[in-house]
């Protein structure tokens, strides 16, 4: 049977240019040999994308910046989807450029046989339990309350006894920084947002999943290293835009 065939990319930005020489490293040192690398830089200025497109051994394009953030990341993860279809590649990995996958990453996602399937990472979020102005570090992928009422869709974070000690687990959404996605999952499904929704593509890509009867895995032996960093205040005014 021949080696699958991979893309791994993502949206990438300057305002995070601090954290792209260890994106770079993490994906070089990725056991997986059968494997491109596309970028799609849509940074206000092209002085990132100079120095990074001289690099030996990836791809990067210059995507048109705006000021709707939202907007330029769902149009340049539709542009992946796209090369991945176009380019005869059997999975996209969805690699975000603030994390840093296990070497093995791809080959255990793909032993798994799951048509959606994730590693896991962490993030920061606001924690009413622990206090005004309290934040927690929790994995940024949710679950239902009640598995045997999923039409009902309530759900609820993952915590740490569900993620350790590891295991493969169903989730209903999360984030999409270290996500294994078969082509036949993009031919049915476009990234999209909703303008009038506070929500990214993420999470419009996890409701599509489950509306088209698509099961979605977490592998959380497979632990990448969240880079977590602040976004300027320039770009939080164009998260939400029109919303």
């Amino acid at each position: 049977m021949a080696e699958a065939k991979v893309l791994v990319g993502c949206p990438i930005t300057s305002y995070k240019e601090q954290v792209i020489d260890q994106y770079l490293e993490g994906y070089n040192a990725l056991s997986f040999k059968n494997k491109d690398l596309l970028l799609f830089d849509n940074s206000p200025d092209e002085k990132m994308f100079n120095r990074i497109s001289k690099i030996k051994g990836i791809t990067v394009e210059k995507s048109r910046h705006t000021k709707n953030v939202r907007e330029m990341i769902t149009r340049d993860r539709n542009e992946l989807r796209k090369r991945t279809l176009e380019g005869g590649y059997d999975y996209f990995f969805s690699l975000e450029q603030d994390v840093i996958p296990p070497v093995n990453a791809i080959e255990k996602l793909i032993s798994n046989r799951k048509r959606v399937c994730n590693g896991l990472y962490f993030n920061f979020f606001s924690s009413r339990n622990m206090g005004e102005n309290a934040i927690e570090l929790v994995a940024t992928f949710s679950t239902w309350l009640d598995p045997e009422m999923r039409e009902l869709r309530l759900t609820r974070m993952l915590k740490f006894e569900d993620v350790f000690p590891s295991r493969l687990i169903e989730i209903y959404s999360g984030g999409i920084g270290a996500t294994l996605i078969e082509k036949e999952v993009l031919e049915k499904i476009k990234f999209r947002y909703d303008e009038k929704v506070e929500s990214f593509e993420d999470v419009f890509f996890y409701q599509d999943c489950y509306e088209k009867g698509i099961e979605v895995w977490l592998d959380s032996s497979i632990v990448a290293n969240h880079l977590l960093s602040k976004w300027p205040d320039e770009v939080k005014e164009g998260l939400w835009k029109n919303v």
